[in-house]
């Protein structure tokens, strides 16, 4: 059964702040604020403390922010892409059509976050403490999970060809909404994995599967037949 993640609490008073002006990424706190189109590129931040407030169309391009605590945030079309972003924590935060292409998230702590409609691309989550986390309709291809400890962590209806979930326990993460071609985890953390009859090609080769195809003639056709993998218990 999914847990049901904790969204976003936030004010309906927000200080607006609308103007091309980076320097309130500089205040070290951010509280109860919307901002909205303001680019912050090539930058590093020491400390970046953001609560209760909304992020419209900011772009954090190529930044390091060396500690970043976010909690109850909304960010909407922001982009994070090749940014710098290792041991963030995130709590009760919501990213809605957004940019974290090759941002590291590293031996971070993402608590009661949902990824929605994003594009991840070569993103980092490695050492990541994941827990009561949502990836829904997100681009993820070549991302990166490995020794990540999830919990309650949700996947639909996203690419995730080529990522690397090696050391990740992946018992009743369920995938079968999702593409997997290429996908990488080791043998022992597929167990109890949850993915489609038609994924079951991807996993079976992981724990060396072969498959061999049989035909047979049914009233003059020639059919396919193959055993499929339901479940990985090795």
């Amino acid at each position: 059964m999914k847990k049901k993640i904790v969204l976003p609490i936030i004010s309906q008073n927000l200080e607006v702040i609308n103007e091309r002006d980076e320097d309130i990424f500089f205040e070290e706190i951010i509280e109860e604020k919307k901002i909205s189109n303001i680019s912050l590129v090539n930058n590093e931040i020491n400390y970046l403390s953001v609560k209760g407030s909304i992020f419209e169309n900011v772009v954090f391009d190529k930044v390091r922010i060396n500690f970043f605590d976010v909690s109850n945030v909304i960010f909407k079309d922001c982009d994070f892409s090749n940014s710098d972003l290792r041991s963030v924590l995130l709590h009760q935060v919501k990213f809605e059509n957004c940019k974290f292409i090759g941002t590291n998230f590293s031996e971070s702590n993402l608590k009661n976050v949902i990824f929605e409609n994003s594009k991840g691309n070569f993103s980092y989550f490695r050492f990541s403490e994941l827990k009561n986390v949502e990836f829904s309709e997100c681009l993820l291809l070549g991302s990166d999970f490995q020794e990540a400890n999830f919990k309650n962590v949700y996947f639909s209806f996203s690419d995730l060809k080529k990522s690397q979930f090696s050391g990740v326990i992946l018992k009743n993460i369920d995938l079968s909404s999702c593409e997997i071609e290429g996908f990488f985890a080791r043998t022992e953390d597929l167990k109890g994995i949850i993915i489609d009859v038609s994924q079951s090609v991807y996993i079976a080769k992981l724990v060396g599967v072969n498959f061999k195809w049989t035909f047979f003639f049914f009233n003059n056709f020639c059919l396919p037949f193959s055993s499929f993998v339901h479940n990985v218990t090795c």
